[in-house]
């Protein structure tokens, strides 16, 4: 199963997140800011755990903000694997790409989230389409050189409200070596 790090201050918003991720079939871990996921991050490294295939942090958070933390973990070499970064945020889009520049994220996924615009914000994170077709690039591990935003045109995945909540798309992921 994939490995995802909810990060957010808000623990309704937090438990959120994680309750939709394990119902996609993945295994969460959930912290409530940016030290502690770089504590937890560094300490699945040094267990030597599977490591996290997805990061969803929240943009805005005291002390450290979801950038902030993104900043510390793409320059600690230890980590060895970059995973996916998925910012969530209550501002627009724009904004956080704007100020996110040299940061690798891989999609941003404004709230109020569903589950359907989580699935959507994961297919696009791993560069899949919606569609459940074929098999997806296998994007898991990639090299820690990797940088980049998102483009922010690129087009939102084709995914109903019923198959989210179903998990009819978390089995599409599974198909492709995802979860």
């Amino acid at each position: 199963a994939m490995r995802a790090l909810v990060v957010d201050d808000l623990a309704d918003a937090r438990e959120g997140l994680a309750s939709m991720l394990e119902g996609f079939g993945m295994r969460v871990t959930a912290v409530g800011g940016g030290q502690e996921a770089l504590d937890e991050l560094n300490r699945a490294v040094m267990a030597s755990e599977m490591p996290y295939d997805l990061v969803l942090a929240d943009w805005m958070m005291p002390e450290m903000s979801g950038l902030d933390l993104v900043r510390e973990v793409q320059g600690q070499a230890r980590l060895g694997t970059m995973p996916f970064v998925v910012m969530v945020t209550g501002y627009g889009r724009y904004d956080l790409l704007r100020t996110s520049q040299g940061l690798r994220i891989d999609e941003v996924l404004t709230k109020p989230v569903t589950s359907s615009t989580l699935l959507n914000a994961i297919y696009n994170a791993f560069g899949l389409q919606g569609d459940g077709g074929g098999n997806g690039p296998d994007r898991r591990r990639r090299r820690r050189d990797t940088q980049g935003a998102p483009d922010e045109g690129s087009a939102d995945a084709d995914i109903g409200d019923d198959d989210a909540r179903t998990g009819t798309n978390g089995h599409v992921l599974a198909g492709r070596h995802i979860l």
